[in-house]
């Protein structure tokens, strides 16, 4: 049995938005909606215009799935992006509120969140009978209510000139190194685009996995559709 894949973009937010939609483009050369946007409400602590979040809207509108990725994607007084690492739960739960509330207020509505480079969760507020989450996403697994999917995360890095010259072949290595019948997820990240190489391997990622497993599909469907057999507790 050949397993569902998801897309997710990394990072919507309007200083990245240009890459975003460029991305966006790339993929709808290549297969139809959906693709998970992870929005960060306040990156950086920049605010969103209108046409920006008009834009994203239109995203979903065609179908794209909405996903909350952290509220600042920083940590606060430090130079560091892992913004939930470290956070109590109270916290964590605080944050992830806030930031849907934000979302919901220009429009948005998201069930789904992946914390800022996969540091840090939400399980508390998952597990409660009123949370607004319908999953979480960690870096090898998506997390519902119910169990968790094993659907590891596999993309290229940008940060490093070693991480731009290894990654390429360890996310293609780890793609053909996984039975058809797991479920994966493929991250893309805006700075992906800065660098050639790594835009054409998240481009042979995507072109091989749609190959192998057919269209994307959401989050949401992935941890609905994938056999039980995988749910792990």
């Amino acid at each position: 049995m050949t397993a569902p894949f998801a897309i997710a973009i990394h990072d919507v937010a309007p200083s990245w938005l240009g890459e975003v939609l460029e991305w966006r483009a790339l993929i709808a050369d290549r297969t139809p909606p959906p693709v998970g946007l992870y929005l960060v409400p306040r990156f950086h602590l920049e605010r969103w215009s209108k046409p920006q979040v008009e834009a994203v809207i239109g995203l979903i509108a065609d179908g794209d799935e909405p996903v909350l990725h952290g509220y600042t994607h920083m940590r606060t007084g430090l130079d560091d992006e892992r913004e939930f690492r470290g956070l109590d739960d109270g916290t964590a739960n605080r944050r992830v509120q806030a930031g849907l509330i934000e979302l919901a207020a220009r429009g948005i509505r998201a069930e789904g969140f992946a914390a800022p480079c996969y540091s840090g969760h939400a399980e508390r507020l998952l597990r409660s009978p009123r949370s607004p989450l319908a999953w979480t996403a960690t870096r090898t697994a998506l997390h519902s209510r119910h169990g968790s999917v094993r659907a590891p995360a596999i993309g290229v890095g940008a940060s490093t000139p070693m991480r731009r010259w290894l990654s390429p072949p360890s996310a293609k290595a780890v793609l053909a190194g996984l039975p058809a019948s797991q479920p994966f997820r493929i991250d893309v990240h805006p700075a992906d685009l800065r660098h050639p190489r790594l835009r054409q391997a998240v481009l042979d990622l995507v072109d091989r996995a749609i190959a192998r497993n057919g269209d994307p599909v959401r989050h949401a469907d992935l941890v609905a559709r994938v056999p039980l057999g995988a749910l792990a507790a």
